[in-house]
């Protein structure tokens, strides 16, 4: 309702009494309209704030569920990941086992086959002849000392293709067999036996890197010792008096019976 209309209302009054009634009206009127303009500024004010609200809210969840699908997907990550490790184990346990059970086999075996080679090994180096030219020899009273170094007892070995491969190495105090072929290393020492035998004692040993105790070691000389004789070219009635390794060699010291000596001093 425009200003004009205001005015025509007015105009249009018959006596003063319809016109402090028209004017009163519109004085009612217009402060109405205020009032409901005033309203309708308060609500689109509190429309905007709550639409305000609500596209921060609408953000603050667009947010949660970009987190909450990364969280997801961390989650499915992660699961995927132990599954693959759960996998990786249970093929690493079948794998251990397997090795676990090849190992036993192995192990079942080397105790059946070590005995044998034993037997074989004594023999061989009992029969087996070393010859002067191998032998560092010097002559004291009544006693002889020869060194043997121990690639001529290795080569000596080796003329048995039969066997497995044996390698003997010497160091100070402490004597070395190893069968590659078996991933088997045994260490010990020679000791004197019966005057003319040498005993390999040992004292420790590996299988596959692993360390034997000494029930292990047991199972394996159950049917007897390393035990030989060296076949001397100088004599064959002699006494061993005492031997010791050095590094890459055995050093033996000899005492000859009463007529074999006079025979030397002669």
């Amino acid at each position: 309702m425009g200003p004009g209309t205001y005015l025509e209302i007015i105009l249009n009054s018959d006596n003063l009494a319809m016109l402090l009634r028209r004017v009163n009206t519109l004085r009612d009127l217009t402060r109405n309209t205020q009032k409901l303009m005033e309203l309708l500024e308060e609500s689109k004010a509190k429309q905007l704030t709550e639409k305000e609200n609500l596209a921060q809210k609408i953000a603050s969840l667009e947010d949660n569920q970009k987190l909450l699908q990364e969280s997801l997907t961390k989650k499915k990550q992660l699961i995927q990941d132990q599954e693959k490790y759960l996998t990786s184990l249970k093929e690493k346990r079948e794998s251990y086992q397997e090795n676990l059970s090849n190992l036993q086999l192995n192990w079942d075996e080397l105790k059946t086959s070590v005995p044998v080679i034993i037997k074989e090994l004594s023999r061989i180096i009992d029969e087996g002849y070393i010859p002067p030219e191998k032998l560092n020899i010097s002559f004291n009273f009544m006693s002889i000392r020869g060194t043997i170094d121990e690639k001529t007892l290795n080569d000596l070995i080796s003329e048995y293709p039969l066997l497995p491969k044996i390698v003997l190495k010497f160091y100070p105090n402490n004597v070395q067999i190893s069968m590659p072929e078996e991933n088997l290393v045994l260490s010990g020492n020679f000791v004197i036996q019966e005057a003319q035998a040498l005993k390999f004692q040992v004292k420790e040993g590996s299988f596959y890197g692993m360390p034997l105790d000494a029930g292990a070691i047991e199972d394996l000389f159950l049917k007897g010792d390393l035990v030989f004789k060296l076949k001397l070219p100088m004599s064959t009635n002699y006494r061993l008096n005492s031997i010791r390794t050095r590094d890459g060699s055995l050093e033996l010291t000899i005492t000859l019976d009463a007529e074999e000596a006079k025979v030397k001093d002669d």
